[in-house]
């Protein structure tokens, strides 16, 4: 089954962004608007939800198939525009705590108290994932996906069943292997 929209999510600093970065990579659309190194469809950041409502409906009617980065809370997004969800798939990042804490140091972005950032980010992480279960879905561990790009590849274009190019391929391991970034 190919799926309409793939929606990204897990926690701040949990690897988000390389699931999205291979995502685009494999031809999976976002909004024109994207963030150069979040890969974020900036439309979304900020958005109400009834904007959001709007933004999903307006992407189903663009793309065949497209993705989107939530990477906080979704449980008040997804329960408000549910209905403007055309055949999703959850793609979850999780990612060691003590690492996404490493990462959101060396970003230089200034955020919680480190206490207070451990406990978001779990708490965000467990809501994400019970959501996500409710749902075809996806849950990959950060580190392994950094260490096997070409599984974590081919596992993305297997459980989204969507036709790809060698091109594609490479291009996507490539960017995990040397173009990433970690900025989530």
């Amino acid at each position: 089954m190919i799926y309409d929209t793939v929606i990204v999510t897990g926690s701040v600093h949990s690897g988000t962004s390389m699931a999205a970065g291979v995502l685009i990579h494999l031809g999976v659309r976002t909004g024109e608007n994207k963030h150069e190194y979040r890969h974020e469809d900036m439309d979304f950041i900020n958005a109400e939800t009834d904007e959001i409502k709007g933004l999903f409906t307006e992407r189903n009617n663009i793309y065949a198939q497209w993705m989107v980065k939530i990477p906080t809370f979704i449980r008040p997004i997804i329960t408000e525009a549910a209905n403007e969800l055309k055949s999703p798939f959850f793609i979850v990042s999780i990612r060691n705590t003590k690492d996404a804490l490493k990462t959101k140091r060396r970003s230089g972005i200034v955020t919680a108290a480190d206490d207070l950032f451990v406990e978001f980010y779990k708490d965000t992480l467990k809501d994400n994932i019970k959501i996500a279960r409710k749902y075809p879905h996806f849950i990959y561990d950060f580190n392994w996906a950094r260490n096997n790009p070409q599984e974590f590849v081919h596992k993305i274009i297997s459980v989204l069943g969507i036709k790809v190019s060698a091109e594609q391929i490479t291009a996507a391991c490539q960017f995990i292997g040397t173009g990433y970034k970690t900025i989530t």
